[in-house]
């Protein structure tokens, strides 16, 4: 699905490119009426290579667990000590989280509109921290790795 965005956008830069050469060559004010179409051809362009070279690594440790992100851009990276854990689930997460990642808009095209839930670390350090991780998985991954994680959370003493 992301290769078919990606694709999508490309042609759609093409056909524009085309349309505007075409249009300067027999009336230039023409040209106006194309302007609208290249944000949504660069958006969805840089969304699609965004989500086409994400990597992520979850790598835990005895005493934390490192997420890092990184595709062509960035790389991003927490490091969340086990004792502060807080929880790990699957939550629904804010409309600019959600629109970030080429998932959202895969799931709303399988006709998941509400309740698309992404798994989500909370822990303690100097306040209290969201991190929401695998949003490319299916739901049985992000149900997995969820359940596994649970499993590090400390239990308080009895």
């Amino acid at each position: 699905m992301i290769i078919f965005y990606q694709v999508f956008a490309i042609l759609m830069m093409a056909f524009l490119t085309v349309a505007i050469i075409t249009v300067i060559t027999t009336k230039p004010i023409s040209i106006i009426f194309t302007i609208p179409f290249w944000p949504i051809a660069v958006f969805m362009f840089r969304l699609g290579k965004k989500a086409a070279s994400l990597e992520e690594w979850l790598i835990i440790s005895e005493n934390e667990i490192v997420l890092r992100k990184k595709n062509f851009s960035y790389l991003k990276e927490w490091k969340i000590p086990i004792e502060g854990l807080k929880g790990v689930n699957l939550q629904t997460v804010g409309f600019w989280t959600s629109i970030k990642n080429m998932s959202y808009y895969v799931r709303r095209r399988q006709g998941e509109y509400e309740n698309m839930l992404y798994p989500t670390i909370e822990y303690k350090e100097k306040g209290s921290h969201k991190v929401t991780f695998f949003e490319n998985a299916t739901d049985a991954e992000m149900k997995w790795i969820t359940d596994a994680l649970q499993k590090l959370i400390p239990q308080p003493a009895s």
